[in-house]
């Protein structure tokens, strides 16, 4: 895992590993599940459909998952659009 290519897309590495305590093979494995992970699908479906109730969960979880990663940049937009 190349630390400065994450930090460089608003990763912060530190504090992901932090709430890992310090497992960078979980951190590893969590960042990886978080790519296959179908939930942005689910909500560009949600979005085409007009479906409120699962924009807003789908946005949620999204939001969650980039805070546990530490994953700033997309955390603050789905805050917004949650």
């Amino acid at each position: 895992m190349n630390q400065k290519v994450l930090k460089d897309v608003g990763i912060d590495v530190e504090d992901a590993l932090s709430r890992m305590m310090g497992n960078e093979n979980l951190f590893k494995c969590m960042m990886s599940r978080f790519v296959d992970d179908p939930t942005y699908h689910q909500l560009l479906s949600a979005i085409k459909d007009d479906n409120q109730e699962e924009i807003f969960r789908h946005a949620h979880t999204l939001k969650e998952i980039c805070a546990n990663l530490s994953i700033k940049p997309l955390e603050d937009l789905f805050v917004r659009q949650v």
